[in-house]
């Protein structure tokens, strides 16, 4: 022992000497002071050289690519993409309410009237469960439930949210929804670039954010981040809690390959109180008299989500393209609730616990051929693992989905697209398919006609023995563009077979929800028309929407969405140059009478209300906001009337209340 002991300290002894003789050899010592411009490294400095510098290449320094982490790397044109500097003078703070203003005509909000509760959208019709939500490519969803909790998701994390419909959101995802693909951002700095955002509001709602990245080496980024989020709610049990936790690795190999490693700790604490009970409520708009449905109910879920991102142009001329991801989640979800909600005889227990595990890989390719005809096609292989729960089965399978799509302009008026996608889960197969056509009428004027059918499994907490649904969708629109004035006009025709459908298990003469039951029915039938509209004039900006729905339940008309959903947004920039900007303005939304959903925490199960609900109007808001330079200052007066408004049966919106938020960057 000791003898390699001491042939260890000899080499290490002769290696300077060894390494300096060689260093003389291939580059000789200057001593020319006029050579004191020459690059130095590290191994030089230590040896008191110069080296000329000619003789160290540099290192080249690449962009990275626009797209990585974008559901394709070639642009489509007919996907909705935002970027995150679209949404930065709203007054916002979860996903749910960007998602409010991008597409206002075509989604209605599920909300559950504060922030950080379940908040979801509907889509022409469907439910929250329709919607798919996509991270760099890779699902988001939760296993046991079958949908994705989109308040879990911090929206600072993310450079830009694409939105596809119809025929794209049926083939690449199967969704008979909207299906929303986050990717991540894109920070690219030399120097530490730090980013904080703050929000405070009613009912002791406090947000913060805050981002940190800087390039580690040449080439190499690292972005950390936080998101801290409470408030105790305006009801009973509403209160909320939520921690994310998110690194970023992105190496970008060369100017058109990047690889990157994400990862998102969420640790969410939710009140679930199932809203107002209408039947004990008189003044349901008073939360000091109000009584809510389950006041002892909570739910809190622990979950990691790690994503290996690759893109790659692989042609000189970036026609064609490969992109892959491979990814794992672990979650665990905790449910705290009053013993009276015992289901079977043997759950005796108040607090219940599952876990949601799975790992799985994307990978897609893309070609562009002539004329701008580009196909698509790509492939998804996942294992997935639930445990069982009193509310829900035992999950585990594999599920393999491949799809094909192509688009392209074949005249100058007309454009194509179309695709089919296969995929078998728990050895269920499915098929969904669709194709659209895009029409340039004038210059300014288009028409888009698209038709899809998708089919959707039950999730485990509906049961896997129900039947899958099956929907077609038929949307068209027309859409008017100038350099002041937008207008678009949408009609949408949904039809859904086997529809799964939840019905709620009361417990007692007051309609406690203490379970769903979920089951089939015959159909289901949506006709939804919305129309939005937006004018300048000079610094004056007018916008409105309006969304109409009429629907049939086994061909009995439904009410769970109002006939007349329509809001007008007015604002005035006082002062607007290159990088700065003052603005104020108002906002209004409201609906007709209606009967709404209500919603059972325990399952996300949504069921018609049971209650008539009169027209409302959300009580109008006080917008007013500031870009000065890197910073951004936004105020809201929001339902300055105190208006009673709802969008779901049982959950009413916030009350009068004021919220402020500030945005800052620093070393931009």
């Amino acid at each position: 022992m000791r003898c390699h002991l001491v042939l260890i300290a000899c080499l290490l002894a002769v290696a300077p000497l060894l390494l300096h003789a060689q260093i003389k050899k291939i580059v000789p010592i200057k001593q020319d002071s006029t050579r004191r411009d020459s690059l130095t490294s590290p191994i030089a400095d230590s040896l008191d050289i110069d080296i000329p510098r000619d003789t160290i290449p540099p290192v080249p320094l690449h962009i990275p690519l626009p797209r990585h982490g974008s559901l394709t790397l070639l642009p489509m044109p007919s996907e909705h993409m935002t970027q995150r500097r679209d949404w930065q003078m709203l007054n916002y703070s979860s996903l749910p309410e960007i998602l409010e203003w991008i597409l206002p005509s075509q989604l209605y909000p599920l909300h559950h009237g504060f922030p950080g509760q379940f908040n979801a959208v509907s889509a022409m019709g469907g439910s929250m469960r329709d919607n798919t939500l996509l991270f760099n490519g890779r699902t988001m969803g939760d296993i046991t439930r079958g949908a994705a909790a989109l308040e879990h998701f911090p929206v600072e994390f993310a450079e830009n949210i694409s939105i596809l419909s119809g025929t794209d959101a049926a083939v690449f995802g199967e969704s008979a929804g909207i299906l929303m693909n986050i990717a991540e951002p894109r920070y690219n700095t030399k120097t530490p670039y730090t980013r904080l955002w703050y929000s405070q509001g009613g009912y002791d709602f406090i947000s913060s954010d805050g981002v940190f990245s800087q390039n580690i080496a040449p080439n190499v980024n690292m972005t950390l981040g936080f998101r801290r989020q409470s408030g105790t709610g305006r009801f009973a049990n509403q209160s909320f809690e939520v921690w994310n936790v998110r690194g970023l690795l992105r190496w970008n190999l060369s100017p058109k390959t990047n690889v990157s490693y994400s990862h998102i700790f969420t640790n969410h604490f939710t009140g679930t109180n199932g809203g107002i009970n209408m039947r004990t409520t008189a003044a349901p708009n008073d939360e000091l008299t109000a009584n809510v449905l389950l006041p002892d109910n909570n739910e809190r879920i622990f979950r990691h989500d790690g994503t290996f991102t690759f893109s790659s142009l692989v042609a000189d001329d970036t026609s064609s393209a490969v992109s892959a991801s491979a990814y794992y989640s672990i979650g665990e979800w905790l449910i705290n609730r009053n013993k009276k909600l015992a289901l079977p005889d043997s759950d005796s227990l108040a607090m219940h616990s599952w876990t949601n595990n799975r790992i799985g890989a994307t990978v897609r390719y893309e070609q562009r051929l002539f004329s701008g005809l580009t196909y698509r096609m790509g492939g998804e292989a996942e294992y997935y693992l639930s445990s069982t729960s009193v509310y829900a089965e035992r999950g585990a399978g594999q599920r393999i989905a491949g799809y094909g799509h192509i688009s392209g302009q074949f005249t100058e008026s007309i454009a194509l697209r179309g695709g089919v996608r296969l995929r078998n889960d728990r050895d269920r197969v499915t098929i969904a398919a669709g194709a659209a056509a895009a029409f340039t009428i004038a210059r300014a004027v288009s028409l888009t006609v698209d038709v899809s059918q998708s089919s959707r499994l039950p999730s485990v907490a509906e049961g896997w023995q129900l039947n899958r649904e099956n929907t077609t969708l038929i949307l068209s629109t027309v859409r008017y563009t100038d350099s002041t004035t937008s207008a678009t006009i949408s009609l949408s025709l949904r039809n859904t077979l086997n529809p799964i459908r939840a019905t709620i298990l009361s417990f007692d003469t007051a309609g406690t929800p203490y379970s769903a039951a979920f089951g089939n029915g015959g159909s289901e039938r949506w006709i939804q028309l919305g129309g939005e509209f937006s004018h300048s004039m000079g610094r004056l900006r007018i916008s409105s929407f309006l969304q109409s729905n009429i629907g049939f339940t086994d061909g009995d008309q439904s009410q769970r969405f109002p006939l007349v959903y329509a809001g007008a947004t007015a604002e005035y920039d006082i002062f607007r140059s290159a990088t700065s900007r003052v603005f104020t303005g108002l906002r209004v939304r409201g609906r007709t009478a209606f009967r709404g959903e209500q919603f059972i925490p325990q399952q996300w199960g949504y069921a018609e209300g049971t209650t008539d609900l009169a027209a409302a109007f959300d009580g109008i808001d006080i917008n007013a906001g500031a870009k000065l330079g890197n910073a951004f200052v936004k105020f809201s007066f929001q339902n300055i009337v105190s208006s009673f408004y709802t969008t779901l049966s049982t959950f009413p919106r916030i009350d009068r209340n004021i919220r402020l938020s500030v945005a800052w960057t620093f070393f931009d």
